[in-house]
């Protein structure tokens, strides 16, 4: 195993054992360079690998922190990203990686999902999705073309989708999740990339979000990162 690997995993482990608990500071780099016998470089290594996977806050010009905090989201709604971000104290954000028109006919399943023809168009919109510049999730969103015929993507980069479509195009939705499905599942080689994280599972989420008419308004696979993020039920919205 590479030098930065064994500090990683070994901070790792003392914060799972509690020797670091939620909130404590870590020891200085030069200290935790002494203790591995390693350069700067490799510790800096290590805690940039755990910055990205939310473990660690760096703080400048004060030190290295363990995360008293995870994103947490409340299953029994239809709720944003962007929604859950700020209900947790996060400043959500967003990064674009596809966005593609398509045919139905290009993959029945979405298609079936959407309850689209063949011949009909859909929206594929891919994103990484952020809180506080750490990555949470990779998803997919896909909307029937003729909800939204002159969309623009670039309003919902760094905004709220639910938002946008409720002012620009007025439509009604049903906050309640249809069809959802929850399983832990690897990360492919391109979610790996985007989420800056190596081969830990990722919670797979789907589901469907309708209009008050009971028209299918999209379906989304969200993939998050489970050292990052907290699946919790609330029973008041069942």
């Amino acid at each position: 195993m590479e030098k930065y690997r064994q500090i990683e995993t070994k901070i790792k482990n003392e914060i799972e054992k509690g020797t670091y608990k939620s909130g404590d500071k870590l020891p200085p780099e030069m200290e935790l360079c002494q203790q591995f016998q390693v350069s700067r470089i490799t510790v800096r290594k290590a805690l940039q690998d755990l910055t990205n996977q939310g473990i660690i806050i760096r703080k400048v010009g004060d030190g290295t922190y363990v995360n008293d905090s995870k994103y947490v989201n409340h299953s029994g709604m239809a709720r944003s990203f962007s929604e859950d971000m700020i209900q947790n104290g996060k400043v959500p954000g967003s990064e674009l990686i596809e966005f593609r028109i398509c045919k139905g006919k290009n993959d029945l399943f979405i298609a079936k999902k959407l309850k689209i023809s063949t011949k009909d168009l859909y929206y594929m919109i891919t994103r990484i999705r952020t809180g506080d510049s750490i990555p949470i999730a990779f998803s997919y969103t896909f909307i029937p073309y003729e909800l939204m015929p002159n969309f623009d993507v670039d309003k919902i980069v760094n905004g709220s989708l639910y938002d946008y479509i409720t002012e620009k195009y007025e439509l009604d939705l049903d906050r309640g999740a249809i069809g959802k499905t929850i399983a832990a599942i690897m990360p492919t080689r391109t979610q790996k990339k985007y989420l800056k994280i190596a081969d830990e599972p990722l919670l797979k989420i789907t589901h469907s979000t309708q209009l008050k008419n009971k028209k299918i308004f999209e379906y989304t696979e969200t993939y998050y990162v489970g050292s990052r993020f907290i699946y919790t039920y609330d029973e008041d919205n069942y």
